[in-house]
């Protein structure tokens, strides 16, 4: 058995960086630059739209000062919030990309919220400083605004002016992240069994459920049992971050695990056990319910409302979260619709998606940065389904937008289109009442429909038969001009009435 100052013993831990910042702010060039890598070219629509983890070696060899740094990149664009959330709570560390063009913008002002609530140490990189628009001390104006003092500004809050287009400031960036680290005294027991955070969970097609795991503190080694929330997972492989295989990580390290029994739940805390059986037990001694990922509960709220049933397939757990959240916003605008998720998970569109959407020929698949199966592809031009396929999140709400106003019921709504006040009663005759009348607004029209208004009420309707303007018939009579009726209502007339003409209309 170890002994209690073994199983304490702490080592220096490399820094788990998130860079987190408004969309096109320059967050994955950033990365790019310091990587000597170029993924905003494979980006769709050159965005972030997951969550990645990659490990640098900053520092020379032969000098002895290399250390290892962990950077977790976040999406920008509004609808991955929650991913940008979590990398504020998995990270030692956040840098806040703010173009020197823009200044703080919406994405901005919500991830210094998040660090404010987390107290997360953060540092500013003011990005773009040698685009034409830069202007630097326009943006330290506008972080102060917000409440984040640089320490330029006699704030304590480290800032550093950078290009990550050049690289100009990317050494000064580096070196600030080791300084911060070694002031907040990060540390690990590498003879400790691993535990940390799931960031992301997808279903491979060849491979099954597979997550990104940053390990907090530990090692983790090929067969242990990996253990979050109700999934668990025998260890059999673990892929470094480019891929690699490896028998054991520790620390700081952002590796994937394939193999779950489920998909692991993205932002869950993950364990190390040693067997399925000890798995199996720390499942069902946490009591930890179900997370009904669907939510095809219908509340007294939706009763009214028009349900769209939806089958949603994306590339990773992260992107169905986002996805669905763009799609509450949608319901809450348009008040009428809900959205019932019938399958909402990470993973391919299978057979067995294109049955569940047969069921009710309403149903909506949708596919986000996914394929769909040879097999399921015959099964949906057998019954008539059609996938709809998306890459990029704003074009799927988009045709969610526009598919929901083209599917909408139209109802029959009455539009006034002029109102006459009665200024004369004639007389009465089976043919109708004689009146005189002149037109307030709009225009009045032989054969029109109107309601009788007397004070404020409605009391009854009837139908113009004839109309004349200086005793000569007309087929209309505009606003402001005086003119003959004949109506013919089974209500009595009153001077003073008005005639509230109207058309039915579908909307």
């Amino acid at each position: 058995m170890k002994s209690k100052d073994i199983q304490e013993k702490k080592y220096p831990r490399p820094p788990i960086i998130a860079v987190l910042g408004h969309v096109d702010h320059g967050k994955s060039t950033l990365l790019d630059k310091i990587r000597k890598t170029n993924t905003t070219e494979s980006e769709v629509g050159g965005i972030t739209q997951r969550l990645s983890g990659y490990e640098i070696r900053y520092g020379s060899k032969e000098k002895g000062d290399e250390r290892s740094i962990t950077f977790l990149d976040t999406p920008g664009h509004e609808a991955f919030a929650s991913i940008r959330e979590r990398g504020t709570r998995v990270a030692d560390i956040v840098i806040l990309v703010v173009s020197a063009e823009d200044g703080v913008m919406p994405q901005t002002k919500e991830v210094i919220g998040y660090l404010q609530s987390s107290k997360t140490p953060f540092m500013v990189a003011i990005n773009k400083i040698d685009s034409p628009g830069a202007n630097i001390q326009r943006t330290i104006q506008s972080l102060a605004e917000n409440e984040v003092y640089l320490e330029s500004m006699h704030g304590d809050v480290p800032s550093v002016s950078i290009s990550a287009k050049s690289g100009e400031g990317i050494p000064e960036l580096l070196n600030m992240i080791l300084l911060m680290a070694e002031m907040e005294e990060l540390t690990g027991d590498p003879e400790k069994s691993a535990e940390g955070y799931v960031t992301e969970s997808t279903r491979d097609p060849k491979m099954g459920n597979t997550s990104m795991l940053i390990i907090k503190n530990g090692t983790l080694k090929v067969g242990d049992f990996v253990v979050a929330e109700n999934a668990y997972s025998p260890v059999r492989q673990i892929y470094l971050y480019d891929g690699t295989p490896t028998k054991e990580a520790s620390f700081s390290s952002p590796v994937n695990i394939t193999g779950w029994n489920i998909p692991p739940m993205v932002g869950s805390i993950f364990h190390v056990v040693k067997t399925k059986k000890e798995a199996e037990k720390y499942i069902k001694d946490s009591v930890l319910p179900l997370e009904d990922a669907s939510g095809t509960q219908e509340t007294s709220d939706d009763a009214d409302k028009r349900i769209i049933p939806i089958v949603l397939k994306a590339d990773n757990a992260g992107s169905v979260e986002a996805i669905q959240k763009e799609l509450e916003k949608i319901s809450k605008k348009n008040s009428d619709v809900s959205f019932s998720f019938l399958t909402a998970e990470a993973g391919h569109i299978s057979e067995n998606d294109i049955q569940t959407a047969g069921v009710d020929k309403k149903t909506l698949v949708v596919g986000f940065n996914t394929t769909i199966h040879d097999s399921a592809a015959r099964a949906a031009e057998n019954q008539g389904v059609v996938p709809k396929f998306f890459t990029i999140i704003y074009e799927l709400t988009e045709w969610m937008e526009k598919h929901i106003a083209e599917t909408r019921e139209l109802v029959d709504v009455e539009k006034e289109h002029g109102r006459l006040k009665i200024l004369k009663y004639f007389s009465s005759s089976k043919k109708g009442s004689v009146l005189g009348g002149k037109v307030k607004s709009g225009i009045i029209s032989k054969n029109d429909r109107v309601k009788i208004i007397r004070g404020e009420e409605v009391v009854g309707q009837g139908r113009i038969k004839e109309l004349q303007k200086l005793k000569v018939a007309e087929k209309s009579i505009k606003e402001g001009q005086e003119c003959g009726v004949l109506l013919d209502s089974p209500v009595e007339i009153n001077e003073g009435d008005v005639l509230s003409a109207f058309t039915i209309v579908k909307e």
